[in-house]
């Protein structure tokens, strides 16, 4: 139980560290790439607002201050070497634009293809296919726009400029922060190994004290339970069978019974060697051993089992296990029993069923619970110390297998995957 709880936290520390690193790494990278679309787009627009070429300063040089009937009433340039708007984007921006015609016809736009990468009839034949769309990206590194001017309904200007030398700084961003979180949950999963094994350290030390506790308290209660035992059977051979005496004996056979369950349950997680046998043929064996006590009680009592079923795990733990299951469902059946075994994606699914009066729908978690008993087993005459299922939740656990109880109607269904 305790491996298995550092195990849950390693794992779910890890799993919120690799979450809160996405988050990061998802927001940071996702605003790099959304500002160089952004920027992109920005000039883009300057392009659509001078129908494809950058305007025209006065003196016939490309950028601003601009004559005012080439202009917008936005400004398209402002002062400071940064940003799309800058009056030095022109001469770094990589770019072609593309007029094409109601009739099909298309031409590169006058001051409009400042871009070595792409020949003109290339760049023609591209602008073509994006002549339907508005803005996007093309092949990876491209922005492009797609606008009719209001002067101009009948015809169609493509834009596209090239951002690989804006996106590649992002992309050694994106790699290199793909690389930081890698090394990043790889050294805080070898942190948590260590971090979780003091963590769990505590709980370890508990849980041992907890085990040994419960085995010194059994010992110790078996001498005066003998006792009582030797002494009532000498009251019985002096005196002869009374009620007193019948009560006694009864008594300390629960407390005995109890006692032996309490042992059991300290001594679960010692015996962890696995061997391979045939699980079909001890759940048959075990079965069997229940017939007469479910034959006693007007119990139909049936069987489905496979012919062979061979499994590795820890022998006597599992019988031990199914014992628990057969004498619950001994103990708490109305009328009938329903026991079968079988596999299931390479493991070994155990079964049981039977009516009963504590039944009821859905979950039933709490039967496992050390000392929980229903209030109508606690009425009824069923003897029982309500220890037995939360044994054999300790074996499963020990075994790494999972262990369900659900009601349905007024059926209960044990359920065990080993």
């Amino acid at each position: 139980m305790i491996k298995k709880l550092r195990r849950k936290f390693i794992i779910f520390a890890e799993l919120s560290i690799f979450a809160l690193l996405a988050v990061i790494l998802v927001s940071i990278n996702v605003a790099n790439f959304v500002m160089v679309a952004n920027d992109a787009d920005t000039i883009t627009q300057i392009l659509a607002d001078n129908k494809g070429a950058f305007p025209v300063r006065e003196g016939g040089q490309e950028g601003g201050p601009i004559p005012p009937e080439q202009t917008s009433q936005t400004p398209q340039f402002n002062e400071g070497p940064m940003g799309p708007r800058s009056p030095e984007t022109k001469d770094s921006v990589r770019f072609f634009s593309i007029k094409i015609n109601a009739d099909g016809t298309a031409t590169p736009v006058e001051r409009g293809f400042h871009i070595n990468a792409v020949a003109e009839e290339e760049a023609i034949a591209w602008a073509k296919t994006l002549s339907s769309k508005s803005v996007g990206w093309t092949r990876t590194y491209y922005r492009f726009r797609a606008y009719t001017p209001a002067d101009e309904p009948t015809t169609r200007y493509v834009t596209v400029i090239d951002q690989g030398r804006e996106l590649s700084p992002s992309y050694r961003v994106l790699y290199a922060s793909l690389i930081g979180s890698g090394v990043g949950l790889v050294v805080s999963l070898l942190i948590l190994f260590f971090v979780a094994k003091q963590f769990v350290k505590p709980l370890e030390i508990s849980d041992k004290k907890q085990r040994r506790f419960i085995s010194d308290a059994s010992h110790e209660l078996k001498t005066p339970l003998t006792i009582i035992s030797a002494n009532a059977e000498l009251l019985e051979l002096e005196h002869g069978e009374n009620e007193n005496v019948a009560a006694i004996v009864k008594q300390v056979g629960h407390l005995t019974n109890m006692v032996r369950d309490l042992n059991d349950l300290a001594r679960v997680g010692e015996k962890t060697e696995k061997s391979k046998f045939d699980i079909a043929t001890i759940a048959d064996e075990m079965f069997r051993t229940f017939e007469t006590s479910f034959q006693a009680k007007n119990i139909k009592a049936t069987s489905n089992l496979p012919t062979s079923l061979e499994f590795e795990s820890n022998e006597g733990l599992v019988r031990k296990l199914l014992s628990i299951v057969l004498e619950n469902a001994s103990k708490y059946a109305l009328s009938y029993v329903n026991f079968s075994v079988k596999s299931e994606q390479s493991r070994a699914i155990i079964i049981c069923k039977n009516d009963a009066n504590l039944a009821s729908n859905g979950p039933m978690d709490k039967v496992f619970e050390r000392f929980y008993r229903s209030d109508e087993a606690r009425g009824s005459s069923i003897e029982g110390s309500g220890i037995g299922l939360s044994i054999a939740k300790e074996i499963v656990t020990t075994l790494n297998g999972r262990i369900y109880a659900y009601g349905e109607g007024k059926e209960f269904i044990l359920k065990t995957e080993l």
